[in-house]
């Protein structure tokens, strides 16, 4: 959540709005996939 919530609050003055997009994305997946490696062991 740290890291989502820099990259909004610094993401949003030094990038394009389609890059905050793609960053987000990628980062939410990143995370759902730990998640979901937790939940399954």
């Amino acid at each position: 959540m740290g890291y989502f919530s820099g990259l909004i609050l610094i993401g949003r003055y030094m990038m394009e709005s389609w890059e905050l997009i793609i960053y987000c994305l990628i980062v939410g997946l990143y995370i759902i996939k730990k998640v979901a490696g937790k939940v399954g062991t």
